[in-house]
């Protein structure tokens, strides 16, 4: 993995390439439908730090989501390890990424799209 340095952003929805009102309505590459850059460990850091001071306002889930939300976490702890074994690894507790800290607060700790984003 890169340090972070500023770069452009790979996908650039609003740069005048795509129609408008059509972002979101291509069929994605579910090999390449998650990216992983320099800025990952920092990012999740941020979170980390969001999640200890204000979870409620960081995460919020509708009632009846949790089978959906199971079905996001499962799909990324078969992707994640295999896409990016450099960077994500599967653990005792799920996916892991290497270097970063992967504790939710106990009021978020069942919610499996609070755990898919770390």
């Amino acid at each position: 993995m890169t340090s972070p340095k500023h770069t452009l952003p790979t996908h650039t929805p609003y740069d005048g390439s795509s129609k408008l009102f059509s972002i979101g309505l291509k069929p994605l590459d579910p090999a390449a439908w998650i990216e992983v850059d320099g800025h990952l460990l920092p990012y999740l850091a941020e979170k980390h730090r969001l999640y200890a001071e204000i979870p409620e306002r960081v995460f919020v889930e509708e009632d009846g989501t949790r089978d959906a939300q199971q079905e996001v976490l499962d799909l990324l702890a078969a992707h994640l390890p295999e896409r990016f074994p450099e960077t994500h690894r599967l653990g005792g507790s799920g996916v892991e990424v290497a270097g970063a800290a992967s504790r939710l607060p106990a009021s978020l700790a069942d919610a499996p799209l609070a755990k898919a984003s770390l």
